[in-house]
């Protein structure tokens, strides 16, 4: 049987698919002729977009080439997904992560040792250890794969050094082919790939759009972002749904406030300081509810593998263009139109300026503010061009809809609320002005739709913004900073007020 009709019969009767994407037959192809080869084989990078159907380019392979496929993940739940899926294939395989028994790897090496296994799924950590090494050592290893590879460079830096020692394991391991699989990598992962993976030598490179057509992305510059997370995720169209958040501590705050103030949606909130059953538990629930809502942090989310998530919300910026499409890219991987929102506030705001302050050239961080900040430029057009690719046409986005709006909302309520009656209110008695209707303060009740702490939260926004101010006397008074001369020095009390 040829070699295109083996790969479409295994994709058939395996997978189910009764055609293969281009991309997915290019690399397949490709990754089994290398494997006939006698030669030293150079690799090979494959940065393909979130939903394309990655997994088959090594899962098919695994079934026809004549060793070991070992394959590494930055996460448990990625691991716990891919076991799931080959066992759904009837593909043997054995998982090896940490927390495990004597009696459990013992197994697990006699299963290779009976060839029941031919493929093993690990993460860095483990792949590391001497145990892992001298049982895997006597094996041809036709497949490594290293799967969400961007990680390798981005956490080996920083809170996973396991992960840029990767590539030296080839040293004491016979690895016949080394495949580098990603959904995003511009130049400069590229080139840390090369040096920290490959050791050096320049990789077969097969590289498809990182564009998600199917993704529409919008921008919301917000004064108050629980306000605008319920706003959003109380339309039913917009869920199930993922937000991401900086870190465990906003995780859970931010998921506990959205669960109080809509107690009528399924919220959770999922990071890697939860305990094993729980994660597994949390998994299990967010696969199957239609209505969900899951506060994840932004590096543990990429575990979060749901087709049909109509919703990513960055309630937190990510810190590079590559990180956000791979966190963006959670959404619609079931092919139906998706979105993707980023709510830009004050933290975001500090952050850049920060950014702009210590560093001598453009920060990543500050490149991708910069992109949901301005108001000119296509978002779509603008992210793919940090990672090198050309768009020829936007299929959805804030600027080319024009559905961007002059200001945030709840602002032009807040300040003209403060502007008529200018020191009448503190930031607490205005909260509860605007929340709540009074019979006898006609700017009462004009923002019911928001809590008093959203509204607390939105005021301490303007504040920062120096839209907003807080008198010395009247204590803790509000006033707006663009009628402070014509308005208070009538009064005789500017010299009561702090110079700016």
């Amino acid at each position: 049987m040829e070699l295109q009709e083996l790969i479409d019969q295994q994709a058939r009767e395996r997978f189910g698919l009764q055609s293969l994407r281009p991309y997915q037959r290019l690399v397949i192809q490709r990754i089994l002729e290398q494997d006939h080869k006698t030669t030293e084989h150079e690799g090979m990078l494959v940065v393909l977009p979130t939903g394309s159907g990655k997994s088959v380019c090594f899962m098919l392979p695994s079934l026809l080439v004549k060793g070991l496929t070992v394959i590494v993940y930055p996460l448990l739940s990625l691991m716990n997904d891919q076991v799931k899926r080959f066992s759904q294939s009837n593909i043997a395989c054995v998982c090896i992560r940490g927390g495990q028994t004597k009696e459990q790897r013992r197994a697990i090496w006699e299963q290779l040792e009976g060839n029941k296994a031919r493929v093993v799924i690990t993460n860095a950590e483990c792949m590391l250890t001497p145990q892992v090494i001298a049982n895997l050592s006597p094996y041809t290893i036709s497949l490594l794969v290293v799967d969400e590879a961007h990680t390798v460079v981005q956490w080996g830096k920083s809170f996973r050094p396991s992960y840029a020692g990767l590539g030296s394991i080839i040293a004491y391991l016979t690895v016949r082919q080394l495949l580098a699989f990603t959904a995003t990598a511009d130049e400069a992962i590229t080139k840390d790939l090369q040096a920290m993976l490959f050791l050096g030598k320049k990789p077969h490179m097969v590289r498809g759009s990182s564009d998600r057509e199917n993704i529409i992305y919008h921008c919301q510059e917000t004064i108050s972002k629980a306000h605008s997370l319920s706003m959003l995720l109380n339309d039913q169209i917009h869920r199930p749904a993922v937000v991401f958040c900086a870190t465990r501590k906003e995780c859970e705050v931010s998921s506990s406030h959205f669960s109080t103030t809509n107690p009528s949606i399924p919220t959770r909130y999922y990071h890697a300081g939860l305990g094993m059953e729980c994660r597994t538990a949390l998994e299990s629930w967010f696969s199957q509810t239609d209505e969900g809502v899951l506060f994840s942090t932004n590096a543990f989310g990429m575990g979060v593998d749901k087709k049909n998530i109509r919703t990513v919300i960055h309630r937190t910026l990510s810190r590079d263009v590559a990180s956000f499409l791979q966190e963006s890219g959670r959404a619609g991987r079931d092919g139906e139109q998706a979105h993707s929102y980023v709510l830009v506030g004050e933290e975001e705001y500090r952050k850049a300026m920060k950014e702009r302050q210590k560093a001598e050239g453009t920060s990543p961080f500050l490149q991708l503010y910069t992109i949901f900040t301005k108001r000119d430029s296509c978002i779509r057009e603008s992210l793919l061009l940090l990672l090198g690719e050309r768009l020829e046409g936007c299929s959805g986005c804030d600027v080319c809809n024009q559905n961007l709006h002059d200001l945030p909302d709840g602002q032009k309520q807040i300040v003209s609320t403060v502007r008529c009656r200018p020191l009448a209110y503190t930031p607490g008695r205005l909260a509860k002005l605007l929340c709540q209707s009074d019979s006898h303060d006609s700017r009462s009740g004009v923002l019911t739709g928001w809590t008093e702490k959203e509204l607390v939260e939105a005021i301490k926004t303007l504040l920062a913004r120096n839209i907003l101010a807080v008198s010395r006397y009247p204590r803790k008074r509000l006033y707006t900073r663009i009628v402070r001369k014509k308005a208070l020095v009538k009064n005789n009390t500017l010299n009561a007020l702090p110079h700016y």
